[in-house]
């Protein structure tokens, strides 16, 4: 809530930028949490369940958000952010009041491992962080060349007879 606001305030491109990041880091940490509420909240026969319910949510989110958002952004950008931002402080007000009190299990340091031991949990572990390596290094690629070629002047392209359409070159 609070990245979109500033996002929506922000007057300057580094405060644009830097905003944003915290509405990222905040996905990261409430999906993590959201998986393990969901699962603490399920009965043991339907963790499956509710752990895909949330990536789910997520989809659906992302599917009737960017449609929505841009249709609201007609009016001008900073409404978009502001709206997500209502829409994030509802949320938060609905699960303070909706969902009852969770105490997620802890494990310490040396516990957190143990499943990859198991082996069934490492394939799709190393699948998923190849995944989403892949995705943040075309990413950052992606960014860096658009800085790169947003310093240089454009350079100018020189005119190819076969394709020039004036008079002079259909005489």
């Amino acid at each position: 809530m609070v990245g979109n606001a500033v996002t929506a305030i922000g007057r300057s491109r580094g405060v644009v930028m830097a905003a944003r990041i915290v509405p990222a880091v905040g996905t990261g940490i409430i999906t993590s949490v959201a998986s393990s509420t969901a699962a603490a909240m399920a009965p043991p026969g339907r963790r499956g369940w509710a752990l895909a319910f949330v990536p789910g949510g997520l989809t659906l989110a992302t599917a009737l958000g960017l449609p929505l958002g841009t249709l609201i952004g007609r009016t001008g950008w900073h409404i978009t952010l502001w709206a997500v931002a209502g829409i994030g402080l509802l949320a938060v007000v609905g699960s303070a009041i909706g969902l009852p009190g969770v105490t997620l299990p802890t494990a310490s340091l040396p516990d957190r491992p143990r499943p990859f031991k198991q082996g069934r949990a490492l394939a799709p572990t190393l699948v998923w962080a190849a995944v989403w390596g892949a995705t943040v290094g075309v990413t950052a690629l992606t960014l860096l060349w658009h800085l790169g070629t947003a310093r240089r002047p454009a350079r100018p392209v020189a005119s190819v007879p076969a394709l020039d359409r004036s008079e002079k070159s259909k005489a």
